[in-house]
């Protein structure tokens, strides 16, 4: 996406994704009239680079016009819209019944199984250029998928309000930022995002 006017919600892919999946989603958004740009992609051709940081299949993109709506009293149906139509993709895009992506690399530097959806992730706008993606464990179950999309808008909600705890604040300030990309996953076990190092855990 490279619009020298990012809206408020955008939504970039290519196949396997196809518009369709979005139906719901954008019937639910578009009921606000909020400006939601629809933008499919040409297949593009192998990447090189740090596998979490390469353009998933589908990108759901956030911009801090958005937020900066529904961080406001007079906005938080928009905050709880936003979860609601961002839960309707899990059968599509990340349950057993989405598409797999082959993987094609050097032996020993990608993974066979990869822990992280590489069809489907989140991405943010923040200040100063930073951007927050959001990984989503492959395949994961519609019960974590849900409390994966709870956790990361009740992060942006938090981020830009101000009330971000201060062991989470202290936890993203140790992080690498690459490409003014922060990454961040949800910690199943205390219920929480965390950021993810873009080079831990490499094959």
């Amino acid at each position: 996406m490279n619009h020298p006017l990012l809206p408020a919600l955008a939504i970039s892919f290519q196949a396997p994704a196809k518009e369709s999946d979005f139906d719901e989603a954008l019937r639910l958004l578009k009921s606000e009239d909020h400006e939601i740009l629809i933008e499919e992609r040409e297949p593009s051709g192998p990447f090189a680079g740090l596998e979490w940081l390469i353009p998933t299949a589908v990108i759901f993109f956030i911009g801090k016009a958005y937020v900066d709506g529904f961080v406001k009293e007079i906005g938080k149906d928009h905050y709880n819209l936003l979860k609601k139509a961002l839960k309707t993709l899990w059968v599509k895009l990340v349950g057993p019944q989405s598409p797999a992506l082959t993987i094609i690399g050097t032996a020993g530097k990608v993974r066979a199984s990869p822990e992280y959806s590489l069809l489907f992730s989140l991405l943010a706008e923040a200040p100063d250029g930073l951007r927050f993606k959001l990984l989503i464990r492959s395949y994961a179950s519609q019960d974590e998928y849900q409390a994966t999309i709870d956790a990361f808008i009740d992060f942006l909600d938090a981020f830009h309000t101000g009330h971000l705890s201060p062991e989470l604040v202290a936890e993203m300030k140790e992080i690498r930022v690459v490409g003014k990309t922060l990454l961040l996953a949800y910690d199943r076990v205390a219920k929480r995002m965390r950021p993810v190092d873009p080079l831990a855990d490499r094959p």
